[in-house]
């Protein structure tokens, strides 16, 4: 594949936890000084009446921010990149809704890395059991993310290597500074929507769960159970 540069371009990744208690959580979270809750925004008015609902209402939703001091090291998921290119964790919110389903969002920006490396950082960052065999001192993700919770959050974590479910789902959001070829902007679009490594072969395409979709020359999206990339 080509070399590419981009241009404020991010990934966010969404860990999925459970509570068995919606109150006790957000009130752990209320009470732990590395959190503060995210202020109510207005929300648009072409949603539907009961999904305004839901985040107009602390009993139904609740949004919380680590503050920026309390942030995880990342420098594992890093090590291969361009010279001069990096990835930087810029956000991580809690998302708790009254069903007991809360996602874990990490938002990570991209500086001077070229386009090929996004699909390594990926599939690194993802795995929440991975290990750096180079690094055996630093956390898996998985650790990273028990170390954010507060001990009376009684939280359960989605992920467990014993049946294959280790993956966080992911959103791309990238801009190409340089024009592609459409061969091999599809090449891109199927490895970043798996968060499969580049130097893996291209999957085959399921008719089921995978999508290309380009509403315009210029935006181009791709879709798999894996996440989304545009």
């Amino acid at each position: 594949m080509g070399i590419y540069t981009l241009d404020n371009s991010t990934t966010t990744f969404y860990a999925p936890l459970w509570t068995e208690n919606y109150q006790q959580f957000t009130a752990a979270l209320s009470d732990d000084k590395r959190y503060k809750i995210s202020p109510k925004k207005p929300v648009p008015q072409y949603l539907l009446p009961y999904i305004t609902n839901i985040f107009c209402d602390d009993k139904l939703f609740m949004e919380f921010r680590l503050q920026p001091e309390y942030f995880p090291d990342i420098s594992m998921f890093d090590s291969n990149f361009n010279e001069g290119g990096s990835a930087e964790l810029t956000d991580i919110r809690v998302c708790c809704f009254s069903t007991g389903c809360i996602l874990l969002e990490f938002k990570i920006e991209y500086h001077n890395l070229l386009l090929d490396y996004i699909a390594d950082f990926s599939y690194k960052f993802k795995n929440a059991n991975s290990k750096d065999s180079n690094h055996p001192e630093k956390v898996r993700l998985i650790d990273a993310i028990s170390a954010l919770m507060p001990p009376k959050a009684n939280v359960t974590s989605f992920f467990d290597p014993s049946n294959f479910k280790n993956d966080c789902k992911m959103f791309h959001r990238i801009f190409l500074k340089d024009s592609i070829e459409e061969e091999e902007l599809k090449k891109h679009l199927i490895h970043l929507r798996r968060g499969y490594h580049r130097e893996f072969p291209i999957p085959r395409i399921d008719d089921t769960f995978d999508m290309l979709f380009s509403p315009y020359d210029y935006d181009n999206w791709a879709g798999s159970q894996e996440g989304i990339v545009n």
